[in-house]
């Protein structure tokens, strides 16, 4: 059992060459375009210039961000200043308010004390009021005994009333100058003295609290200044970080090659497969984006396949299963291979999958170092799933009547001593699309019926071959078979079983008779599976162009004597095994069936 599958030639080991620049604003995803690049398949040497973008969107902004760094300087600068200003200042705050402060202190213990600790200002003005009370006390009486011996010479007649009236007079003023003393030291014990304390005090705690306050909004426009500082810095360092990624984007619009190699222009399989909202053209001026790989330079001493697996047989499918590859540039040649690893999710549908089916990336590594391989050949896998450990007998696959809900018991119609079918009970061991392992109820040599509908109907399931259907593709009912070629010889239990014409009085098979040619592989008559091949479809230019470079194709306009497709002659064409009742001719398996879309060479 083996599963047959056409897949792309690709390195193992790839050196890519990746766009760095980035995109030019925001919303866009371009970065810029492709200026000049080396052609595809190009031989280079380690260092050699593969590839330049245009630059000249760089260039602009490399001006711009060198003016945008020259003000970032000028900032820092500024900020600086500013910030030596402020500190000075400060300095000067300070100062003038601790030496309000102290002059503030000095001032109350001056009113308070003086600097023997003697007294104050307080003292000194209390002393020379009490002096001053002393000396007005005397002066009253003084000029009370000049008064009262002035009245006494008066009445005596030894002084005028004049002059007894003046010294009353100056006795009276002195009386007045000792109350008035007196109420200036009732004033000084009583208020003026707790008033100066009071003020002296408050100027003293003022002083603190405009020191406090100088010290914290020192504190406060430091940090600012300082803020400022960092600010400006940290946007000198972005400023001239932007202007170096800018540099560095310039020096990235020219790429070399990293090792020696071949230049392969990049295609993602997203592309490849229609998906994907980017194309990805490597061509002059076209648009590039950032992270996208441009170039591989490969590692042509280890070659793998990227094939493709039909979601019947998948299951079947183990990393490390020997694998023969046909490369068709050295179509003489059976590489070894081994399946390295195989899909968990179903790739996306493109326009060479049909309808609903799913299939799975599968990766084979080709295990042998082959000269002339080069990435994009084309190839042919095929994957040895199972196989028999020795010949067995085996049956067509359409000669079988009934389903796998019969378990290994089915049934066949054998012809009879009289030439007349007999229907018998066999079992069934491995099958693939073409054969099935007959275990018990057969031997050699016997000849079965091919197309046991005529005998039961459409009652049972039968199953018919079909040459290019997708790998364990259901055909007239049955269940998925295994795709390929059983592995060992196949002794065929009927004469006709490997596709030659049936023995007289055998029922052509459902395919069509015998020999039918036509456009198509197992086309003919009605009840094949296999859809038309209309030949106005080579009209379409990608058609033909599919066709014209299949091998096959090529032998066939080769023996025709032509140099174009469209000048085949299909009806004279024969391919041995294209059919259920013989030879059928047709172009090659995998040319456009149906009217859909061919499938890759």
């Amino acid at each position: 059992m083996t599963v047959v599958e056409r897949g792309t030639l690709e390195a193992a080991r790839n050196d890519d060459i990746v766009c760095l620049v980035k995109a030019s604003g925001r919303g866009s995803t371009a970065a810029t375009t492709i200026r000049w690049v080396i052609d595809d398949g190009t031989q280079v040497k380690k260092g050699d210039k593969v590839i330049e973008l245009d630059r000249s969107g760089l260039e602009d902004q490399k001006l711009a961000q060198q003016i945008a760094v020259e003000k970032a300087k000028a900032a820092v600068i500024k900020a600086e200043g500013d910030l030596q200003t402020v500190i000075s200042q400060n300095d000067s705050d300070e100062l003038d308010a601790q030496a309000k402060l102290d002059v503030a202190k000095l001032d109350l213990e001056k009113y308070i004390f003086d600097k023997d600790g003697k007294g104050g200002e307080y003292l000194r003005d209390l002393n020379k009021i009490l002096g001053d009370l002393k000396e007005a006390e005397s002066n009253v009486e003084m000029w009370r005994e000049r008064a009262s011996w002035t009245r006494r010479m008066f009445e005596k007649k030894f002084k005028t009333i004049n002059e007894v009236e003046a010294d009353e007079a100056k006795l009276k003023s002195a009386e007045l100058a000792v109350r008035k003393l007196k109420d200036e030291l009732t004033v000084l014990k009583d208020f003026m003295y707790r008033r100066n304390v009071v003020d002296l005090e408050s100027k003293v705690k003022l002083a603190e609290e405009a020191l406090k306050r100088v010290r914290i909004q020192r504190q406060a426009k430091e940090a600012t200044a300082r803020s400022e500082l960092e600010t400006a810095k940290k946007t000198l360092e972005q400023e001239e970080a932007k202007l170096k990624d800018i540099e560095e984007q310039l020096s990235h619009c020219t790429m070399y090659a990293p090792k020696d190699g071949m230049v392969v222009y990049f295609v993602d399989e997203r592309s490849r497969g229609g998906f994907g909202a980017q194309s990805s053209v490597i061509a002059q001026g076209e648009p590039v984006r950032e992270g996208q790989k441009l170039i591989r330079i490969p590692d042509l001493s280890s070659m793998l396949v990227n094939t493709r697996v039909h979601e019947a047989m998948v299951s079947r499918i183990r990393p490390g299963m020997k694998v023969g590859v046909r490369v068709d540039a050295l179509r003489d040649r059976i590489l070894k291979g081994s399946v390295k690893s195989v899909a968990t999710i179903a790739i996306q549908l493109d326009w060479r999958s049909a309808g609903d089916v799913k299939m799975y990336q599968t990766i084979v590594s080709i295990d042998e170092t082959v000269p002339g391989l080069k990435p994009g050949m084309s190839a042919e896998v095929t994957i040895h799933v199972d196989a028999t450990d020795k010949p067995v007998p085996t049956v067509p696959v359409q000669a079988i009547v009934g389903g796998p809900e019969m378990g290994a018991k089915r049934t066949v119609f054998v012809k009879g001593p009289n030439g007349q079918p007999v229907e018998r009970e066999v079992e069934i061991g491995l099958t693939n699309d073409k054969v099935a392992e007959i275990r018990s109820g057969l031997k050699a040599g016997e000849e079965v019926v091919l197309n046991p509908k005529v005998l039961v109907g459409d009652r049972l399931k039968t199953r018919q071959p079909v040459e290019g259907a997708p790998s364990g593709a259901p055909t007239n009912g049955a269940t998925p078979g295994t795709p390929g070629s059983a592995s060992g010889d196949k002794p065929a239990a009927a004469a006709n079983g490997t596709g030659t014409p049936s023995a007289p009085g055998a029922t052509p098979s459902a395919g069509g008779p015998g020999g039918a040619s036509g456009p198509m592989a197992g086309g003919g008559a009605p009840g094949g599976r296999r859809g038309g091949f209309n030949p106005a479809m080579l009209n379409d230019p990608e058609v033909k162009k599919m066709l014209a470079q299949d091998p096959r194709v090529q032998a066939i306009m080769k023996e025709q004597g032509v140099d174009d497709v469209g000048k085949i002659d299909w009806t004279k064409v024969r391919i041995p095994g294209r059919g259920a009742g013989g030879a059928g001719g047709g172009p090659p398996a995998g040319a456009p069936q149906g009217g859909s879309p061919p499938p890759m060479p």
